[in-house]
């Protein structure tokens, strides 16, 4: 049995190469609306930023 294991990381997210495969490998979904940053749950306009 051989198991591999792929992740994702910020960096691949930005690559725009890998946007367009990723669009042309799955055309029929809205890429835009799930590229998009959120608000991870809990966080406020007051924290969001500490550092």
């Amino acid at each position: 049995m051989d198991v591999e294991f792929k992740d994702v990381t910020y960096e691949t997210l930005q690559d725009p190469e890998f946007l367009v495969a990723v669009r042309a490998a799955f055309p029929g979904h809205d890429w835009d609306k799930a590229h998009e940053e959120y608000k991870a749950a809990g966080e406020t306009k007051n924290n969001s930023a500490k550092g």
